[in-house]
């Protein structure tokens, strides 16, 4: 029975080191998130005896993308809110509301802020903020804003006028 030894040329995949006679290899290999299959080479050797390789290919991780929380709620005044991208591709992020502007690419995981305007009207309106990657179903994400509380004013409070027809005007707001 001859001893025998086996490595690995890369780390994410280790193997059983030694051995005598015959037995069997453990080839231990960690996921694999990139966009790429990869291969390991494995050398086996016993002394006095030519070296045999022999290969694993991991096939490469399929894209994904998804964007969290699916909605952030912002007060009427201007700001900025962001969202936590979660990825392993190159995405784009487009808003579809001129108020809401977001940053417009990135790679992998990270955030995405989206700066709004301030709300003058008074109703609350929504962006629709769509993050897209080749080959991958688009993720839509929403700004929802409030509007400002309505009020009413009129001014002057009173006015006073004399016994005669005539006319007065009141500013309304």
């Amino acid at each position: 029975n001859s001893g025998w030894t086996a490595l690995s040329n890369q780390t994410w995949c280790t193997v059983t080191p030694t051995g005598s006679g015959n037995g069997t290899i453990n080839a231990n290999y960690t996921e694999n998130a990139e966009l790429i299959p990869r291969v390991a080479s494995i050398t086996v050797t016993v002394t006095g005896l030519t070296p045999i390789v022999v290969t694993i290919t991991q096939e490469a991780s399929a894209p994904f993308l998804n964007a969290s929380p699916a909605n952030q709620d912002v007060t009427y005044p201007a700001g900025t809110t962001n969202f936590t991208i979660n990825s392993n591709t190159s995405w784009i992020a487009l808003s579809d509301a001129g108020w809401c502007v977001v940053a417009p690419s990135g790679i992998g995981s990270g955030t995405i802020f989206a700066n709004y305007a301030e709300n003058t009207i008074a109703v609350s309106r929504v962006a629709h903020i769509t993050i897209s990657s080749s080959g991958i179903n688009p993720t839509i994400v929403t700004v929802t804003q409030q509007g400002p509380a309505a009020i009413l004013s009129v001014m002057p409070m009173v006015q006073n006028v004399t016994y005669q027809a005539g006319m007065t005007t009141f500013a309304v707001t």
